[in-house]
């Protein structure tokens, strides 16, 4: 990592953060960690809506951020995320609550990802909007 940082680096980039994220079903790196970095549980889940404020309020009691910025024009496209740092039970149980929640006010995922994060080298980045 350090490596294709100093690459990146050389060529004009500015690293802001080094992350290292595989697939939760490796769970034994969340209880056995490799690094001197807390392991988490993320979910991202893609959505179109109408009202971003009403998604916000279904989803924050259950730890479902939604992302300020879309990624088109016409701002409905969101990104949905849920971090853990308690258990891979409590994960999918939280994101299970969220899909629910979608489901019951017809809001379909258009994609989503499940990720184990083994290494965040600037997780204060994420403060203020993550719990």
């Amino acid at each position: 990592m350090g490596k294709i940082a100093t690459t990146f680096q050389n060529n004009g980039f500015t690293i802001v953060r080094k992350k290292v994220e595989i697939s939760p079903k490796e769970e034994t790196y969340f209880y056995q960690p490799i690094l001197n970095s807390k392991p988490y549980f993320e979910w991202h889940g893609k959505v179109q809506v109408d009202d971003v404020a009403a998604l916000r309020n279904l989803c924050e009691g259950h730890g479902g951020h939604i992302s300020r910025n879309s990624l088109n024009a016409n701002g409905k496209v969101r990104f949905i995320t849920v971090r853990e740092y308690e258990s891979p039970k409590q994960f999918y149980d939280r994101v299970e609550k969220i899909h629910t929640i979608l489901q019951a006010n017809q809001i379909g995922l258009i994609k989503e990802q499940y990720e184990l994060c083994i290494y965040d080298s600037r997780e204060e980045l994420d403060s203020g909007w993550i719990s």
